[in-house]
Order: structure tokens, then sequence, then C-alpha cells
């Protein structure tokens, strides 16, 4: 059993699910329809069923700090989720 398996029932009744897409190997093993949104440095992608279903990429800006900036994007991503 993978690191994510035991929250699978978690994982489905959630409506969506962050995490860094350093642990993308966690979640190998969940095939879920709930929004597995994952981030790092170069972008983020959406994976629903356990395929990538959406990527955006960006280019990272070398020495910047980026400490909270996953909280920072979930909380704007979720924002606009539910206002759009």
């Amino acid at each position: 059993m993978d690191e994510r398996s035991k929250y699978s029932e978690a994982i489905d009744n959630s409506e969506i699910i962050f995490d860094s897409r350093e642990r993308r190997y966690l979640y190998d093993n969940i095939l879920s329809e709930t929004p597995l949104i994952l981030h790092d440095e170069n972008g983020c992608e959406c994976i629903i069923l356990g395929r990538s279903c959406y990527k955006s990429s960006i280019e990272p800006i070398k020495g910047l700090h980026v400490n909270g900036a996953g909280d920072i994007f979930s909380a704007v991503f979720i924002k606009n989720y539910l206002n759009d």
C-alpha cells in the first residue's frame, strides 16, 4: 500500500486535492474523479482518474524564496475555482 492509498476514501469524498508535484508518485495507484492539483516551481497540472488532463508551465525565477508559495497558489486557485 502506498502512502496515499489509505486516504482514498477521503480523496474520493473531497472536492479537490492539492499537493506538490514532487510527491506525484504517491498518487500513482489512486484512480479518483476528484481533481488532484499538483504544483511546483515549473507550473502545475491536474490529474483526474490517474491521467493528467491539464498542464501549465512557467519559467522559474532563480534565487526567489518561495516559502509559502504553494499555500498562496492554492488560495488563489480555490478562490477562482469557486467564483468562475
